[in-house]
């Protein structure tokens, strides 16, 4: 996904930046949940999987929308999100298709969705700007929620296939990140590289 940045937009200033980058990772994000509730829905999964799958993707477009609200205002100038067009992928047999699920669902969803969480946390505790407190604050709420989709989607892969569960390390049960040993300070640390990392896309 791509994000339309009006000319003038201040791409120095380090927040409009890490908004925009956001605006563009939010909106990808919003196709990989169609994505995954359409591959649950061929491998009849439980609806209330599939129901979640969409539902997380209805928060990446409001997230879509709030980043770019966010970017657009410390940039002093337009930021909108411009999708791509919907490709879906093909299916792939039943056994494959389920050992992607597992590792999508533990790489994209456990581990990185579950690390978005933290971060956007600690971004709305530090933010000295309401709106962006409000905002970051329930994106990591979201972000958790999907991460718990994921832990629920590799259980539910593991139960269907027991011989996946070892290429996702079997490690699915135990990981958690309301434990995390990365702490506060390692997080603002990530934050601050993603903040780096976006400025560099626009100069």
């Amino acid at each position: 996904a791509k994000a339309r940045v009006a000319a003038e937009f201040d791409a120095r200033c380090p927040d409009a930046a890490r908004w925009a980058a956001r605006t563009r990772e939010e909106c990808s994000s919003i196709l990989a949940f169609l994505q995954l509730a359409l591959e649950l829905l061929d491998e009849d999964s439980p609806l209330s999987l599939v129901a979640r799958a969409v539902r997380s993707a209805e928060q990446e477009l409001s997230h879509t929308w709030a980043a770019a609200a966010l970017a657009s205002r410390y940039g002093r100038a337009p930021v909108a999100p411009c999708s791509p067009a919907p490709r879906f992928r093909p299916r792939l047999p039943r056994r494959r298709q389920l050992a992607r699920l597992a590792h999508e669902g533990w790489v994209d969803g456990c581990l990185n969705e579950g690390l978005a969480a933290l971060v956007a946390a600690e971004e709305a505790r530090d933010s000295t700007d309401p709106e962006e407190a409000r905002i970051s604050a329930r994106i990591a709420r979201d972000e958790a929620e999907h991460a718990a989709l994921a832990f629920d989607v590799v259980r539910w892969v593991r139960d269907r296939d027991r011989s996946l569960a070892s290429r996702i390390g079997g490690q699915a049960e135990a990981a958690t990140f309301a434990s995390s040993p990365l702490g506060p300070r390692r997080v603002r640390e990530l934050a601050n590289d993603h903040s780096v990392s976006a400025r560099s896309q626009f100069v």
